[in-house]
């Protein structure tokens, strides 16, 4: 079910960005906020490195990375998966993950949480 929704085109830079309790070297932007589209959410991640993102979990969604520039890893259940090219990372819900970004690269993604 879609509920807010418009046609339209908005530039990441125009949308709010926010800020995490995380390792310094990281930017984000809410790209489509919670509510427009029933159960999904998804943001924009911007990270310099050298970083390794806190491990983390979510409960309350599943997540998905499209990550389309940059080198380094995720690590997702205990499993470490290097990025070297545009990519697709799977997260279920519960699963402990994290980034890490190459010193010398700026790895981008967008993020999808689809609530369960």
């Amino acid at each position: 079910m879609v509920t807010n929704i418009d046609a339209g085109f908005k530039p990441f830079d125009e949308t709010d960005t926010y800020v995490q309790d995380d390792v310094g070297g990281l930017e984000f932007w809410k790209v489509l906020p919670e509510g427009v589209v029933s159960d999904v959410d998804m943001g924009l991640v911007v990270g310099t490195g050298p970083l390794h993102k806190r491990e983390g979990s979510h409960m309350d969604f599943h997540q998905i990375y499209l990550i389309f520039e940059g080198k380094g890893h995720v690590n997702i259940g205990g499993n470490r998966f290097r990025i070297d090219r545009p990519g697709i990372a799977t997260i279920p819900c519960g699963t402990l993950h994290s980034i890490e970004v190459d010193s010398d690269s700026v790895m981008k993604y967008v993020y999808v949480n689809r609530k369960i």
